[in-house]
């Protein structure tokens, strides 16, 4: 995650799926509410991120009949909320920041936040600083957001979140949805990669494609798995084709 990419149309999607998760904006269920916990995996953009055009994707938020259409009808209150904020940016009346998310409300009210930087070097102080926020007990579901996804064999960066850290939370009996871009990988190796979730977490694993192969996948708990498992299949059928099974 990088304060740059803040109501982007990345952000629609992903502010949507949490908050229909826990039980707003007439999700399944909607009085059995889940309390959410945000981690931040927060970046610095180094020059290479800075020459690229990842979060000037707002064009979605324009003033225009196609828009209202496809985007603000599927939940006009977080558009209104997105629209304000980032036009408020262009503005220059305030800098788009993750800081801004519980300001506007993006999310539900009282969610909890991890907005620490991640650095090379402050990796277990800042994760032991995560863990304080997502083992809360009030705390249902946790949601992870690196800039790439889950680790890979040979990428364990700080743009990723590593297996033993999503596992603390499994074990901590958190449900779970972490971001995953799959978009420069074969099917084979997705499928792959969400078998070996659902093998060292032992829960099923939903991945939720919005557009382009940039994904969340969604990790339930036993005691929520009817309830998230409804609410997966009606974000699917009412923001198809934003968001798709994979």
């Amino acid at each position: 995650m990088q304060n740059r990419f803040v109501g982007d149309f990345g952000d629609f999607g992903k502010f949507g799926l949490l908050r229909y998760l826990c039980g707003l904006d007439d999700a399944p269920c909607n009085e059995q509410t889940l309390n959410l916990a945000v981690v931040w995996y927060l970046t610095i953009p180094n020059a290479v991120d800075l020459q690229q055009s990842q979060g000037n994707r707002i064009a979605y938020l324009n003033v225009s009949n196609f828009n209202d259409a496809s985007y603000r009808d599927l939940n006009p209150r977080l558009y209104d909320s997105i629209q304000r904020m980032v036009g408020a940016s262009l503005l220059g009346r305030i800098r788009r920041h993750v800081d801004l998310i519980d300001d506007y409300l993006l999310l539900p009210r009282g969610t909890r936040y991890h907005n620490a930087v991640l650095q090379q070097g402050n990796r277990n102080e800042w994760f032991l600083q995560a863990q304080l926020i997502g083992f809360n007990p009030d705390v249902d579901l946790v949601y992870l957001d690196p800039d790439i996804g889950m680790q890979t064999a040979t990428q364990l960066t700080i743009r990723h979140v590593l297996f033993p850290e999503l596992t603390h939370f499994v074990n901590h009996n958190k449900s779970v949805v972490v971001y995953q871009d799959f978009s420069h990988q074969g099917e084979m190796v997705r499928n792959a990669r969400i078998q070996h979730l659902a093998n060292i977490t032992g829960r099923p694993v939903w991945a939720l494609r919005w557009e382009n192969l940039r994904c969340f996948l969604v990790i339930p708990n036993e005691e929520h798995l009817d309830l998230i498992h409804q609410r997966v299949q009606g974000i699917v059928d009412a923001w198809n084709p934003l968001f798709q099974f994979l």
